[in-house]
């Protein structure tokens, strides 16, 4: 991540494009990286980055809702020896005097949840609020598509449509008094799906 000063989003296209890799997989990558974030922003090292990556993250919740998975590749599945072994190794580094505690560190999740979250763990309300008012986002602009910015910021998003792949150029900050969108997630565990996939699947 050291390295991401130095990086533009040309770079990162050309990286995609080369590689071949269809927007709707960085799409169903957005649990990976809501978890990378929420993991390394206590980093003093990395804060300043991340608070802007997620300020233009809730952002772009508020245009498009929760970027879409690939269904063939979510859900739960049963674990592989791989993961067993793997599990064990977690656990037995667990009991040495200087071994991290993933259940209490964001190493662990509940089984049946999605992993996606609004807020991170050490950005509370509030941060979130005062950097979004100081920090307005620019979301892109792509007319010769004629996609119009679907929605309006202060009104709640269906999480569940499908993200528009470009915007009229639009400025999203809060107001004095306004708050944040609630996305609607819920609590609730979705059904454990896709159990047999196989072990190599690319992960939620």
């Amino acid at each position: 991540m050291g390295a991401a000063t130095n990086t533009t989003i040309q770079d990162v296209i050309d990286v995609l494009i080369d590689n071949c890799i269809p927007p709707s997989w960085i799409d169903h990558g957005y649990t990976y990286g809501l978890n990378f974030i929420n993991f390394n922003i206590a980093n003093p090292s990395y804060r300043e980055l991340l608070n802007t990556i997620d300020n233009e993250r809730h952002a772009r919740l508020r245009a498009y809702g929760a970027p879409l998975t690939i269904p063939e590749w979510d859900g739960w599945r049963y674990p592989s020896d791989h993961d067993i072994a793997c599990l064990h190794d977690i656990l037995d580094g667990e009991k040495l005097p200087a071994g991290e505690d993933f259940r209490n560190n964001r190493g662990w999740a509940v089984v049946g949840t999605t992993g996606i979250f609004k807020f991170l763990d050490d950005r509370c309300w509030n941060e979130v609020q005062e950097f979004a008012r100081s920090h307005p986002v620019h979301l892109p602009s792509f007319p010769e598509l004629g996609d119009m910015f679907p929605f309006p910021t202060s009104s709640p998003v269906d999480h569940t449509t499908m993200p528009s792949t470009s915007a009229a150029d639009h400025t999203t900050v809060l107001g004095l008094g306004e708050t944040d969108v609630d996305m609607g997630t819920g609590t609730a565990p979705p059904p454990l799906v896709n159990l047999n996939a196989p072990a190599d699947a690319p992960p939620t």
